[in-house]
């Protein structure tokens, strides 16, 4: 068995964008905050805010693997190449026959590419780590909505959603 073969059957699975723009977001066990545009959610994905939340988040589990799980921590670019060979594929082909006009959706694809590949490490992670932070996006993702970006600190605010 795949190193990602869980991570493949959680994000193969996401209906991408089917519930965006709805004047509702679905209800989380957890604060987020809707945005009410795409205009405004392009504006918040493409921040050097939202990039950095995450890149200190997915920081979070490298780091914590680099000193307690050496071992598991030399498979990441192997589980990088495997999500971009095996899962991204898939998940493109249902974003590129989205709704969205093509200058939108290429905008905010490679905010979502990123995720994807995130999401992919902090799943297959999971059993050394677990990331709140990731968890949450992977619920607003299968809910149909798009994580765009954070309001408040790192660790101590929420997600800003469309």
């Amino acid at each position: 068995m795949s190193l990602i073969d869980v991570a493949k059957t959680e994000l193969l699975t996401i209906d991408f964008f089917s519930n965006i723009g709805n004047s509702k977001i679905a209800v989380f066990g957890f604060r987020c905050e809707r945005v009410e545009s795409i205009n405004g959610a392009i504006k918040k994905i493409t921040g050097s805010k939202w990039d950095k939340t995450q890149t200190e988040r997915i920081g979070d589990i490298s780091a914590y693997l680099a000193k307690n799980h050496q071992e598991a921590d030399r498979l990441w670019n192997n589980i990088v190449d495997e999500t971009k060979d095996k899962i991204l594929p898939t998940v493109l082909h249902k974003l590129e026959s989205s709704t969205f006009e093509p200058d939108t959706l290429s905008v905010i694809l490679p905010s979502i590419k990123y995720d994807v590949v995130n999401l992919s490490l902090a799943l297959v992670y999971q059993r050394y780590y677990q990331s709140e932070f990731f968890l949450r996006m992977l619920d607003i993702y299968k809910a149909g909505h798009i994580p765009c970006g954070w309001h408040g600190k790192p660790g101590k605010g929420h997600f800003l959603v469309y």
